[in-house]
């Protein structure tokens, strides 16, 4: 996903949305060799499903569409899996370990917030730069906090590797403004690149501003 390309192959744009192309048209090659990757096991797979059949996911109007049928939460949900309101929604969707980003429900008075882990996966060190695009109404910042991290990791702005292996957590901040379409997906990126210009990661961005149940 991180190495997709976001034109077809005569260079044309995909005439498409990140809900509809996903991260855009695999590289093979460059896929072999991503430089980072956001790692996700089982258990962050479970927890997501508990997050997304949490009662309050479904709206009023979207149970009177489907007959009052919401998904059924699995059993595992009420384990230790879940402690410490790790499958909490909304918060567990934003915070599964994925290349994308999803943030429905923003609004002006609090930013939605998403954690990510990274692993290095080439050899020597490096340093990372992030570049985010976001559409107009919506304003966003990265954060890598040092404390959250293993020694060797400084900056609060670039991801900083010494070995492959290792890996970096940061959080992704992003706040609708009052001028923000109220209740309509629109979409950005953020894009991690080497000092070398090597690897370049790329991540879709969804958000929403809260609005009317649809």
């Amino acid at each position: 996903m991180t190495t997709a390309s976001q034109v077809q192959n005569f260079n044309d744009p995909i005439a498409a949305n990140p809900h509809q192309r996903g991260a855009g048209q695999i590289n093979p090659s460059k896929a072999l060799e991503p430089g980072l990757i956001y790692d996700a096991g089982p258990a962050d797979y479970e927890r997501y499903v508990c997050a997304a059949t949490d009662p309050k996911a479904y709206s009023t109007s979207w149970l009177v569409e489907n007959d009052y049928e919401a998904p059924k939460r699995p059993l595992f949900c009420s384990t230790s899996l879940c402690r410490g309101g790790q499958c909490s929604y909304p918060q567990a969707l934003r915070d599964f370990n994925t290349p994308s980003f999803s943030m429905p429900g923003l609004s002006p008075a609090a930013a939605g917030v998403a954690k990510r882990t990274v692993t290095y996966l080439a050899a020597g060190p490096a340093v990372f730069t992030a570049t985010l695009q976001l559409p107009s109404g919506y304003t966003g910042k990265w954060d890598i906090d040092p404390k959250a991290n293993r020694r060797g990791q400084v900056s609060r702005t670039q991801l900083q590797f010494a070995k492959k292996g290792e890996k970096r957590q940061f959080t992704l901040s992003i706040t609708a403004g009052a001028d923000a379409p109220v209740g309509t997906w629109v979409y950005g990126n953020l894009t991690w690149k080497d000092e070398g210009g090597r690897y370049v990661v790329y991540s879709p961005i969804a958000v929403q501003r809260a609005g009317p149940a649809r």
